[in-house]
């Protein structure tokens, strides 16, 4: 895989995550009458279908339109974007560096109990029958939308994402390559396996465009195995 330079932004970024609580806790979207910062899309889906998406954006002051990048923080299963904002403290290293970071929410998946959660599988969905979010769609809808309005640089679009936000990350990698100049997943990988998938192995596509890749990993992670195997907390799901 070439690469892109990584800011290191994109590395205070990964390292805020970890030393914050990321942890999991079931909860709905953000709400533009409570938070001002929450935004929302209408993103029409590959099925046709169209579905009301949420985030909440932090723009610093010292953002310059044209130069500056955009940093998106992907959740984990459970949260929203709203704790993500808050356990990260991101936005502190947004006003230092002068990066707009988005925090998009996911959608409740009967998968995992209701809990919000990616869509994080390439060829089948983690959710039954044709219900399945588009979450590349809502992303890229994401990243031209607040480029149209912020000027963002193009060249400097990063991702990371924490535990199921990572496995989201990491399929941003590859779907939105075009738009995307790095991601930097924590605690996660690619599913070789998907219970709902029929424990049939997934086809990665091809990438369109060189993405620099940041991965952290635990050695010791009981959740995600670091050296591959089945996922504990999902029944049937395998890691490479």
């Amino acid at each position: 895989m070439k690469y892109r330079s990584l800011p290191i932004y994109l590395l205070v970024l990964m390292f805020s995550c970890l030393l914050s609580s990321c942890g999991s806790h079931t909860s709905s979207s953000c709400n533009s009458q409570n938070n001002p910062n929450c935004h929302s899309l209408a993103v029409t889906q590959s099925d046709g279908i169209t579905l009301t998406r949420t985030y909440v954006l932090y723009v610093p002051a010292n953002f310059q339109p044209g130069s500056s990048g955009l940093v998106l923080s992907l959740v984990g299963t459970g949260s929203t974007g709203e704790q993500q904002e808050a356990w990260t403290q991101l936005d502190t290293s947004a006003d230092k560096y002068g990066f707009a970071v988005a925090y998009p929410d996911s959608l409740p998946s009967p998968y995992f109990s209701g809990d919000m959660a990616w869509n994080t599988y390439f060829d089948q969905p983690a959710w039954p029958g044709n219900t399945a979010p588009d979450d590349i769609a809502f992303l890229r809808q994401l990243i031209t939308t607040e480029q149209t309005k912020l000027k963002i640089n193009p060249k400097m679009i990063y991702v990371s994402g924490h535990s199921s936000g990572g496995f989201m990350a990491q399929r941003v990698g590859v779907e939105l390559s075009d738009i995307v100049a790095a991601i930097a997943p924590l605690s996660s990988s690619l599913y070789v396996t998907l219970p709902l998938a029929g424990s049939v192995g997934q086809t990665v596509p091809t990438q369109k465009a060189p993405v620099s890749v940041l991965i952290l990993e635990a050695d010791q992670d009981a959740i995600i195995p670091y050296c591959g195997g089945a996922v504990s907390t999902s029944a049937g799901a395998v890691v490479p």
